[in-house]
């Protein structure tokens, strides 16, 4: 059976970083994971603060998706 645990560490190893002000404050976070097992193949995991509530989880991943879809000009794929 598998154990909860903090992922902060999987995120500083992967590199995930994020461009935040001096006035910005996060509030709550969101965590889509890519996971590899041997037994199961791939399967996605989704990961958040504590206390949000499924309103906050559904609209962080929809606007999430829209702003992938939405080109910024990066020169990055």
């Amino acid at each position: 059976m598998s154990d909860q645990r903090p992922i902060g560490d999987l995120i500083d190893a992967r590199g995930v970083v994020a461009t935040l002000g001096p006035d910005q404050l996060v509030s709550d976070v969101l965590v889509i994971l890519k996971v590899h097992t041997d037994h199961d193949g791939t399967a996605i995991q989704i990961a958040y603060s504590e206390g949000m509530d499924w309103i906050t989880r559904r609209g962080l991943i929809e606007v999430a998706r829209d702003a992938d879809a939405y080109d910024w000009g990066d020169d990055d794929d």
